[in-house]
């Protein structure tokens, strides 16, 4: 069974994560986490508090599935198609956020994701 990449916009919640569910149902998870150019432009507090919760959220992934977050920087529609690749990804996970900067980069990455085996 491949592998499935559940992609960690800002939910790290455990309970009640639908994405993360559906990719355990899938199979091996590879969850990750992007640094892109829109987190790098937030202010120092929201980067230290993000990291904290990042941190936190791989500390017990580690202690509930023995594996942890892959931490990437760039632009998810550049690493997440050729990181499905690499790995023979068969699914990608990821929770939607109504917000215009998240739908425009999961649209941007639908569209990257065209003609590869990632769905």
């Amino acid at each position: 069974m491949p592998p499935s990449i559940l992609w960690l916009c800002r939910d790290f919640r455990f309970r009640d994560n639908a994405a993360l569910a559906a990719a355990a149902a899938a199979g091996p998870v590879l969850p990750v986490f992007l640094i892109d150019a829109a987190l790098r432009a937030q202010g120092a507090a929201s980067r230290w508090r993000l990291q904290r919760t990042l941190l936190a959220f791989d500390a017990e992934l580690r202690r509930r599935h023995g594996t942890g977050v892959l931490v990437l920087q760039g632009e998810p529609w550049d690493i997440l198609p050729t990181l499905g690749a690499r790995i023979g990804a068969g699914s990608l996970h990821m929770n939607d956020w109504p917000d215009p900067a998240t739908i425009a980069a999961q649209q941007r990455l639908g569209r990257a994701l065209a003609g590869t085996a990632l769905r």
